[in-house]
């Protein structure tokens, strides 16, 4: 990802920035961060032109040695960096690993969405494979038991429900249809990314918003719902599984350089290394240049028998892959807006330029497409 000092960044860089911080992303299109003062407008700056000729040459003496510091601390950051992308590449060549090592994905989730896709799906049927993982059985007990989900007795005390019999009964399967995708994905986004912790809430609601505007773009574009809703869902694997390798590579590839400085007595690298940070620059450079390979090769490891969500990855010309990239742009229009990091005139020539087909343009305005539409029957 290029630096922005004598260009403004295009719209999918300013999305980008965003998905790992609106600080970042602030940082990208030049604003400074709220409350921010440049240090020529500030009472710092108004005493240093005050300085006498002595405290002067001090100042410009430590300056100096906080140019070589910063210097240092930029060759450690740059070469640390290097190593955790070179690291990488070995990793995201495997669909084993991509899919099983990095996502955690395994064949009962292949058999579980094949389930949901069918008419047959009940909760006969569901149980059992729920109760194989896990992640699920405890997302979805949660879910049901949370304070907005949770039914109440006639005395106005909470009935908990500890079955996932129940559970699913409870629920319903449409409602699981919408559900379960939405746990598989917060299942496979990364819950450790300091020192960016917005990055699982921002693709949370980009991913959320383009499964949603699938969702709603079916019944217009001639696609089966559930199986547009899952695309949505899964889409963004890839940038999952990016997000995920950085972070554990970044631990190990800096324990294992801070340890190589220190038996190398190198007393300055080692301190540049410990105000070290994961870089913002090269994860958004990791999501756009591997990010979608590591989406399909996630799809094809699950080997799906009813499902096809390859087919709109790889063929440009279906109606699938028109949607999917429909719901992806429009999306990210809209969370651009949202954190003010477009204009209005950008974002009518934007929305101009993706010469969406009326019924679909009316289909996304009506979509709301930042919330689970879940509603359980009886609250």
């Amino acid at each position: 990802m290029k630096q922005f000092a004598n260009s403004k960044p295009t719209l999918q860089e300013r999305f980008d920035a965003l998905l790992i911080s609106t600080e970042f992303a602030n940082q990208v299109i030049g604003k400074l961060p709220l409350g921010e003062v440049t240090y020529e407008e500030s009472e710092q700056g108004d005493a240093r032109r005050r300085l006498l000729h002595v405290e002067k040459v001090t100042a410009e003496q430590n300056a100096l040695l906080a140019e070589t510091q910063a210097k240092k601390h930029k060759a450690v950051s740059d070469e640390l960096n290097k190593r955790i992308i070179e690291s990488l590449i070995p990793q995201f060549s495997s669909h084993h690993n991509v899919a099983v090592s990095i996502l955690g994905l395994s064949e009962d989730i292949t058999h579980l969405l094949d389930t949901l896709s069918t008419r047959a799906c009940s909760v006969s049927l569901l149980e059992p494979i729920v109760a194989g993982l896990p992640w699920l059985h405890e997302a979805i007990l949660k879910d049901i038991n949370s304070p907005q989900n949770r039914r109440i007795d006639g005395g106005g005390k909470p009935i908990i429900v500890d079955s996932i019999r129940t559970a699913l009964s409870t629920i319903g399967i449409e409602n699981l249809k919408m559900l379960i995708p939405y746990f598989l994905f917060r299942y496979c986004i990364p819950q450790i990314t300091d020192p960016y912790p917005e990055i699982k809430v921002k693709l949370t609601e980009y991913t959320l918003g383009v499964a949603n505007a699938m969702h709603n773009l079916a019944g217009v574009a001639e696609l089966k719902k559930f199986d547009a809703y899952l695309l949505g869902m899964l889409s963004n694997l890839g940038i999952c599984a990016s997000t995920r390798g950085y972070f554990k590579a970044y631990d190990k590839i800096h324990l294992e350089y801070s340890q190589e400085v220190m038996t190398a007595k190198d007393q300055e690298s080692y301190s540049a290394l410990q105000t070290t940070k994961a870089s913002p620059v090269d994860l958004a450079q990791l999501y756009k240049s591997h990010a979608p390979a590591l989406t399909v090769k996630a799809l094809e490891l699950l080997s799906f028998k009813r499902l096809n969500l390859l087919r709109p990855l790889e063929d440009r010309e279906s109606t699938d892959y028109q949607a999917l990239l429909s719901a992806h742009r429009y999306t990210k229009l809209k969370m651009l807006i949202r954190y003010r990091l477009i204009d209005k005139d950008e974002a009518k020539n934007y929305l101009m330029s993706l010469n969406l087909p009326l019924q679909w343009l009316e289909e996304l305005n009506k979509t709301d497409l930042f919330k689970l539409a879940v509603q359980y029957t009886g609250h």
